[in-house]
């Protein structure tokens, strides 16, 4: 079957970097969890990040594994049938089939008026075996077996065993084994692992017990095809057991297992490392919102000189990307999608709106905070539903700090929880956010990684980095350049852009204005460079007022480092300036504070 055949197959499909995701029809999916891509030899390739198996997943599609394929070959012969397990109600009458297939595959059938239908559509789902696992319990059979195949299931059968199948187990599923004492015997492969405690966790609401057991827990973990009970079962066979043998010890191996709880799997669970092969891992392409400068899925950082118009710039984006218009930089048209605003700084009804409506915008795509939200305590959270519920594709906070709550914005241990939050979020929910953050008097002494306000640890945090800006000599002239991109090389131009007199917005190509320019001081380069000595006393000064005057030496030390200040630098900033030094409590730091603010020690001149 042709890749976008199957693609079409998935209701939720959306485009995704070289290929497609979808929610997986194979689990109760609240996000697209499957990817769905196109290998070399043109076979699609259907990953659940959740663990189902592609059989499961083209099984509740009405899919085969050999639709993956584009075209038969000698390598993929025909499939024929070789069992059909039936799933009959309460009363027995036939609900639908499991249509098993060699090579390996599965597919779910139905009659409808005398028509075969290969799909389940709105179809009563039922346990395996349902009228033989009633009959059981009713003649007070107290412990049910379970396994993940329909094989399974009747090989246990077979040796005298109620049994049925967890596999895709349902919450109301549970009345049929309300009270009983229940055992999962689970595949020996990853997926069957997770097959088995998703189901363990659903039956244990209302089971007397839960037992998960994997006969084979002595062997390393298979990625998928491992032995299951089946297996089990023919090993002891081949043995020379006869049947009544083999059920008396399968009867001691589960009355000797130790019982299953979430508890005890989530405690062995956090006892080890999460870790995954990285032949699991997916390639995905990186999106851009503009590219190269704005990538989604990733948490962005704009720095910009106050009153140059960077938030004009992303009302922009905001209006092209409301109505479907082409990107600047990059001319590619995305689909209509919205944005979320939050500005502290504009109004929205002075501002905002009127500049947006100047534009032409959809407004219907636009969002504005109209609430309290810090980056603190639950806001995050709160964020990643809201962007998740709305289908929001582009998110400004402006300005970052404006929205950081209680945190220590000059403390790296505040803010790298922040921004990497930033970014899961950005990665979970396929959106571009964006955080507008000043640039500092001292304009980082013409280097943009010390440029914006606060900690360094902001710029580190993110994955692209922004300058926005003008020429000290000309402040018409105004551009955006890169300065950091870690998902792919960076741009080396710089682009400029200029507000007409009638207040629109426009882009007005390459700029040779760059981003050294812009952050320097000097009005036709004739001052000399800034000391060290100087360039510490700034900082002091600048990090100290900007603490009310009074600061922690070991934060001062923390931010000085990333600054790339020395210690004996920064001490003898320290007494130029009169900085008083004093001991917190007995097993308190030391405290800097600054003498009289009004009549403070300039910093010497540069030379």
């Amino acid at each position: 079957m042709k890749f976008m055949d199957v693609v079409s197959k998935f209701d939720s499909a959306k485009k995704s970097g070289g290929g497609f995701s979808a929610k997986c029809p194979a689990h109760e999916d609240m996000r697209n969890s499957l990817s769905i891509g196109k290998g070399d030899d043109g076979k699609t390739i259907l990953n659940c990040h959740a663990g189902c198996d592609p059989i499961a997943v083209c099984s509740a599609v009405g899919l085969h594994i050999s639709d993956l394929f584009d075209s038969p070959s000698n390598k993929h012969p025909r499939r024929r049938e070789v069992a059909a397990y039936p799933y009959y109600d309460e009363n027995g009458t036939l609900l639908y089939e499991n249509v098993r297939y060699e090579p390996k595959d599965f597919r779910w059938r139905r009659k409808e008026e005398g028509r075969v239908i290969w799909n389940l559509k709105d179809t009563r789902r039922v346990p395996y075996r349902l009228p033989e696992l009633l009959d059981a319990v009713k003649n007070g059979v107290n412990t049910v077996f379970t396994a993940e195949g329909e094989k399974d299931v009747d090989n246990l059968r077979e040796i005298g065993f109620a049994a049925s199948s967890f596999k895709n187990w349902r919450p109301e599923f549970n009345c049929y084994i309300e009270g009983s004492d229940v055992v999962l015997f689970r595949d020996h492969d990853t997926g069957g692992v997770k097959q088995a405690e998703d189901a363990a966790r659903l039956i244990s609401t209302l089971a007397k017990s839960v037992k998960v057991i994997d006969l084979f827990d002595d062997e390393l973990v298979a990625r998928n095809g491992g032995k299951d009970v089946s297996d089990w079962l023919e090993a002891r066979r081949n043995e020379g057991l006869h049947d009544d043998d083999i059920s008396e010890l399968l009867a001691v191996i589960v009355e000797k297992a130790g019982f299953w709880s979430s508890v005890a799997t989530d405690a062995m669970a956090k006892d080890r490392l999460k870790v995954k092969r990285m032949s699991d891992v997916e390639v995905i392409g990186i999106e851009w919102l503009i590219k190269p400068l704005i990538p989604f899925s990733f948490f962005t950082l704009c720095d910009g000189i106050e009153g140059v118009g960077k938030t004009y710039m992303m009302l922009d984006v905001a209006n092209r990307l409301s109505r479907g218009l082409p990107m600047p930089i990059s001319d590619e048209s995305l689909a209509p999608a919205r944005t979320l605003i939050m500005s502290e700084e504009d109004s929205p009804e002075h501002v905002l709106k009127p500049r947006l409506e100047k534009m032409g915008a959809n407004m219907e795509n636009i969002f504005i905070l109209d609430g309290p939200f810090t980056t603190t305590g639950s806001g995050l959270s709160r964020l990643e539903k809201t962007i998740a519920s709305q289908n929001i594709r582009f998110v400004l906070i402006d300005p970052l700090m404006s929205y950081t709550g209680s945190a220590d914005v000059n403390s790296t241990s505040h803010v790298r929880p922040i921004t990497d939050r930033l970014n899961k979020i950005a990665s979970a929910t396929g959106s571009a956010i964006i955080g507008i953050r000043h640039i500092n008097k001292s304009k980082g002494l013409g280097e943009a990684r010390s440029a914006g306000s606060h900690s360094v640890a902001w710029l580190q945090g993110a994955r692209s980095a922004l300058i926005i800006g003008c020429d000290p000599d000309d402040k018409s002239k105004r551009a955006i350049g890169q300065h950091k991109l870690n998902i792919g090389a960076k741009s080396k131009a710089t682009y400029g852009f200029q507000i007409a007199n009638e207040g629109l917005f426009e882009w007005t190509g390459e700029s040779d204005l760059t981003i050294e320019r812009m952050l320097s001081n000097r009005q036709s380069g004739s001052v000399k460079r800034k000391t060290a000595i100087a360039t510490a006393i700034e900082f002091l000064t600048e990090r100290l007022s900007i603490a009310g005057g009074a600061m922690m030496k070991s934060e001062i030390d923390e931010v000085a480092n990333d600054e790339g200040i020395a210690n004996r630098t920064l001490e003898r900033a320290k007494h130029i300036l009169g900085v008083r030094s004093e001991k917190i409590g007995i097993a308190g730091g030391w405290q800097w504070t600054l003498p009289n603010p009004e009549g403070r020690q300039e910093p010497p001149p540069a030379r």
